[in-house]
Formats: structure tokens, C-alpha cells, sequence
């Protein structure tokens, strides 16, 4: 056998244990010793799949599951998604979401939700796996609180809750919301920033404008305190459109809460080509699903 042989024989061998590996994962034991040593983390522990989230459109299994195996990004291989509480060390311990997604010869890790570890998995989250067309997607129910707007003009006290839901896959290795009627909406630019508490989060502005170019401005709590011009790479910017299209921003409440104090709020306001400006205020970032993952994708920008 010849040397490139020999090579490509290795790399179809790889190719096939790499994809092979979800499959060969049938047990909670199994998935969390993979997981854990894959990851290095110092604990890995799965939590329960489908809890209840007092909701009629969120059932629970009718037995206790630790995850979900679909076709997440649409590649014909089968994609793990799961719940857990992981001990990194350093970061101590948090709840996480993950699809383990095929990517050619390996699996990604595509972390779903919140930028800063904030979902919290006491009765609150539910999840399921819907198909349409022979695809295969991931819906994310969450029991989210609003500020109600009075009749005679100003904001309630007391909070409205209402369980909102969103349709996830994966695309190049990141969570994108699915929309059967995406909106039609060109976007001008986008405006995001967050607020000081009395943690640690991350205090920093952002504008971007339609051409990918942003204006970053980091307050506290950043690796880069001061003012800095960026660009966007194509991709991120593609999938940065696409993610706000799918989101149908417009159809969204514009005051989210959570129903605890000391927290950070976001403030995000779009501006569309059309004259209209939709404004979205999120004490403890945890509106939507759909949301929090565009939070992640604009947190993500300040690590440039």
C-alpha cells in the first residue's frame, strides 16, 4: 500500500469513528464521561430533558430523558443536544445548553442560550424536537415575565407571565431561530448596550451599521475599556441578518423582566429602511430564547 493510500485510508477511518461517536452514546453515563473528558471538564452532570414549565404546551416525557438526537444542522448526521451542570475550574460551577453538531470529520460544541450562563433549569425551560419537510429542529419553550402596559398610560407593577417559544437549528456552527415567515424588513443599524449592577457582567456598547461596520464602546468590566471602530467579517454579518430576519423582531414584546432584582438589562433598538425603529428593553436578558441568542452572537463581538 502506498503512502497517500495509506493516508487517505486513515482519514476515512477517522472520518467514520468521528461521526460514529454520537451513535456509540446510549447511556447518561456514557454521554457525561465522553463529554466531560472531550471538554475537560472537572464535572459534567446531565439534567432532565422535557421538566415542565406549568404550561400546557410544554409536556413532560413520559419518562425522565437526558437528551435529544436529531439532525440539528441538516447534514444527514445525528446531533446531540443536552442539559447540564458543568464544573470548569476556574469558572466554578453553571448550567449549560449544547447541540453536539457533526462538522465534517468532527462535532462542534454550539452552545444555546444565554451569553452569561443566566437560564435557569427550576422548572422554568422545556424543550422538544419538531420536524418539517424531513428537517429536524430543536424548540426552546421558556416561561418569561413582561412589564404590562397600563390602559391609562404608564407601566404596571405587577408582572405578566406568558411561555414564549423558539425553533432552533444549527448554521456554521452556530444556533439560528427558524421562521416560517421571516420578516421582510431591511435593516439601517442596530444599537446595543447593557447596563451597570453590582456584579461583574460586562458593561459595553454597540452600533452597527448595514455594512458590517461597528462602533464598540467597552465601560466596565471588559477586556477593552475605551472607543474602537470594527468590521464584521462577511459571515458574521450574513449570519447576523439572518438571525435578526428569522427573529421577526417586530412581533416581539418591548419590555421583558425577570423576577428577581440585581441583574443587568439590555437595550437593543433597530432601525429599518423603512423609517420604523423597533426597541427592546430586557432586565435580566432572558426575554426569548430566540433573544439571548442574539445576545450571545453580540457579546461575542467585544472579543476582538
Amino acid at each position: 500500500m502506498t503512502l497517500k493510500s495509506l493516508l487517505t485510508l486513515l482519514l476515512i477511518l477517522q472520518y467514520s469513528t468521528a461521526n460514529a461517536q454520537i451513535d456509540t452514546l446510549r447511556s447518561k453515563a456514557s454521554i457525561e464521561a465522553y463529554l466531560k473528558h472531550r471538554y475537560h471538564y472537572k464535572s459534567f452532570q446531565l439534567k432532565e430533558v422535557n421538566s415542565i414549565i406549568k404550561d400546557s404546551t410544554a409536556l413532560p416525557a413520559s419518562d425522565p430523558k437526558y437528551w435529544l438526537k436529531a439532525d440539528f444542522n441538516h447534514d444527514g448526521k445525528i446531533d446531540l443536544f443536552a442539559a447540564a451542570s458543568v464544573d470548569e475550574g476556574k469558572r466554578g460551577v453553571h448550567d449549560l445548553f449544547l447541540i453536539l453538531a457533526s462538522d465534517h470529520k468532527h462535532y462542534s460544541k454550539v452552545d444555546i442560550g444565554h451569553p452569561l450562563d443566566y437560564w435557569m433549569h427550576g422548572g422554568t425551560t422545556s424543550w422538544a424536537i419538531y420536524s418539517k419537510s424531513n428537517l429536524d429542529y430543536l424548540v426552546m419553550y421558556c416561561l418569561t415575565a413582561k412589564i404590562p402596559r397600563l390602559k391609562t398610560g404608564g407601566w404596571g407593577i405587577r408582572l405578566a407571565y406568558t411561555v414564549t417559544h423558539d425553533t432552533l437549528s444549527v448554521l456554521d456552527a452556530k444556533p439560528i431561530v427558524y421562521a416560517s415567515h421571516p420578516s421582510k424588513l431591511k435593516i439601517e443599524s442596530i444599537k446595543f448596550s447593557t447596563t451597570q449592577y453590582f456584579g461583574t457582567c460586562p458593561v459595553f456598547q454597540l452600533i452597527i451599521k448595514q455594512d458590517g461596520s461597528v462602533s464598540y464602546k467597552g465601560i466596565e468590566y471588559v477586556e477593552k475599556k475605551g472607543d474602537f471602530n470594527l468590521i464584521m467579517t462577511k459571515s458574521e454579518l450574513n449570519y447576523l441578518n439572518k438571525l435578526l430576519t428569522n427573529l421577526n423582531l417586530p412581533l416581539l414584546e418591548d419590555n421583558y423582566q425577570v423576577d428577581y432584582t440585581d441583574s443587568q438589562t439590555a437595550y437593543l433598538t433597530i432601525r429599518y429602511t423603512n423609517g420604523q425603529t423597533k426597541e427592546i428593553e430586557d432586565y435580566g436578558l432572558q426575554g426569548t430564547f430566540g433573544l439571548a441568542t442574539l445576545y450571545s452572537f453580540l457579546f461575542g463581538l467585544r472579543n476582538f
